[in-house]
């Protein structure tokens, strides 16, 4: 479990600044929905929904917010974008998260 400094846009339930709590031995993208920290192909990483489906030979992964009319859906390949390796596309699943209310 490692922890670090929010920085991708799920709001309204977390915010820029929170902080999450990750399970990195929790990479599992079966349940669609769960909160993870996830990787764009260039590295990047976000906090997002995942969701998986099998589309002909290869698994497509998307990463979505619960703001989706502000951030729409990125969809991606496993194997095109990320040579076939989910470790590359999902770091962990985001199992805590803490907000500083004292400025709110």
């Amino acid at each position: 479990v490692s922890q670090s400094r929010y920085t991708g846009i799920m709001q309204p339930l977390l915010n820029p600044g929170d902080i999450v709590l990750v399970d990195r031995d929790d990479q599992d993208p079966s349940h669609a929905g769960r909160i993870m920290l996830v990787r764009d192909p260039d590295g990047a990483g976000m906090i997002k929904r995942v969701a998986m489906e099998k589309d002909g030979r290869d698994w497509q992964i998307q990463f979505y917010s619960d703001n989706a009319a502000e951030n729409p859906p990125k969809i991606y390949k496993l194997g095109k974008d990320y040579g076939g390796d989910i470790t590359r596309a999902i770091v962990g699943r985001v199992i805590w998260s803490w907000s500083d209310v004292s400025n709110k």
